[in-house]
């Protein structure tokens, strides 16, 4: 599993339109809105699935920018 935080920047006039975008991203989560900052985090199985999505981020129209402010990463680690 790999998870990045990223906090997503844009005027305040841009938020629905990106919110929108976002909720149709796979993976991809809003946890608050507050005058044009946006939470979310993205989730994946595979890190460079998780690091497109974050990339995808800067791609949506109206942001301004996007900040990763978190990352992890774990694979699954098979016991023999």
């Amino acid at each position: 599993m790999h998870i990045a935080g990223v906090i997503v920047h844009s005027l305040p006039e841009n938020v629905e339109r990106i919110k929108a975008s976002i909720a149709s991203m796979e993976g991809a989560e809003i946890h608050g809105i507050d005058r044009g900052r946006i939470v979310v985090t993205v989730e994946s199985s595979e890190y460079r699935r998780t690091s497109d999505m974050v990339l995808a981020l800067h791609q949506v129209e109206g942001v301004l920018s996007a900040a990763l402010v978190y990352q992890h990463g774990e694979d699954d680690i098979e016991s023999e």
